[in-house]
């Protein structure tokens, strides 16, 4: 009885560490957050936060990404370890639809750019005061440095960054497209829940928190 004890606490820690560094290794988004999301304008981030964006049911042209087929917004993310830079690399989507006979798939979608490392505490959006970043350790490249600010692109020394993303990638906007019969009359809402992944400069890949945008479906546009 000691012995299988002693094999299943082996086992549990096992499990443990292959979990650490992974995506659910973030408590809550303490580590890397997703704070919210803001404004295209003019194919850029605008420092103008959003709640929602809208996309015709045919997918087309939206949020001045002319030409472009989906729905666009911006991340506006943060890295709180100070002593470690992320690369983001991806958001991860899924959708829901109220009253739809189905739901358009999950997605993933490309969102690049390099935070900085915290430097001791990080502002926290909105005026809610500061929080300390969190010390796992140095694993800085040669050089490395906190930052501090806004950054915005595919690149940034800073720990706090916007970068543009496809709410809503073509693929999935042609599904909706293609399935309108499964789904409510426009305008309806669909809810876009988002997640935000990276890889710290220690390798390990971590996972924001998950943060909801609605996306208003409407009629066609008509010229």
């Amino acid at each position: 009885m000691g012995s299988k004890l002693r094999t299943l606490s082996a086992l549990m820690l096992v499990l443990g560490m292959n979990g650490c560094g992974g995506g659910a290794n973030n408590d809550a988004g303490m580590a890397f957050t997703l704070n919210g999301f803001n404004a295209v304008q003019n194919n850029a981030c605008s420092p103008t936060p959003v709640s929602a964006v809208v996309m015709p049911i045919s997918g087309g042209g939206i949020a001045e990404q002319s030409g472009a087929v989906g729905a666009f917004s911006c991340l506006n993310i943060q890295n709180n370890l100070v002593t470690q830079t992320v690369r983001v690399d991806r958001a991860m989507i899924r959708y829901f639809v109220a009253g739809a006979s189905s739901q358009p798939p999950s997605t993933v979608t490309a969102a690049g750019v390099v935070l900085g490392a915290a430097s001791g505490a990080t502002s926290l959006p909105n005026g809610n005061g500061s929080q300390p970043g969190t010390k796992p350790g140095g694993t800085l490249p040669s050089g490395g440095t906190g930052g501090t600010g806004t950054g915005t692109g595919s690149s940034s020394g800073a720990p706090r960054a916007t970068v543009s993303f496809a709410v809503v990638p073509a693929a999935v906007g042609e599904w909706i497209s293609s399935h309108r019969s499964e789904l409510p009359e426009p305008p309806f809402e669909m809810i876009a829940s988002v997640t935000v992944s990276g890889i710290t400069s220690a390798g390990n890949r971590i996972d924001t928190n998950e943060l909801p945008l609605s996306v208003v479906v409407t009629e066609d546009n008509v010229f």
